[in-house]
């Protein structure tokens, strides 16, 4: 019995001992380290025009969307990529910028499809580590 559990032990320390580098261990978050918290869809409206002719115009202003999220990390944030997700295809949008612990940030996305999906796809802390969506 004592030797299984040397056994045990002595391969405890081996494997604690031969962790991978920490540039390549993965970031482990219990969530997500940004939090949406809200979408609003913005699809553009109609917007008549009386064009130089006198001839009425009907012109469609595009669509937009605002997202505002949240850092839940401990540390500041640097840049959030997300991806848009519409019928048709995936935009990624990119937000740079000094996203502080717990404070709210607003962004709009243009020419987002309001029944669009929008999803955080990568996270980039202050100090230099990467979370990606799983």
């Amino acid at each position: 019995m004592n030797k299984l559990l040397l056994t045990v032990c002595a391969a405890a320390v081996v494997a604690a001992g031969t962790a991978a580098p920490s540039s390549a261990q993965p970031v482990a978050f219990m969530n997500e380290p940004i939090r949406i918290v809200r979408i609003t869809s913005n699809p553009g409206y109609l917007q008549p025009l009386l064009s130089w002719s006198g001839v009425a115009e009907t012109v469609r202003t595009p669509g937009y969307s605002t997202v505002s999220f949240v850092n839940d990390a401990s540390v500041g944030v640097v840049r959030v990529t997300f991806a848009v997700t519409s019928k048709t295809s995936t935009q990624i949008v990119v937000d740079n910028g000094t996203f502080s612990p717990g404070v709210t940030i607003t962004h709009d996305i243009d020419d987002a499809d309001p029944e669009a999906k929008i999803e955080v796809e990568q996270v980039t802390l202050a100090d230099g580590t990467v979370w990606n969506h799983a």
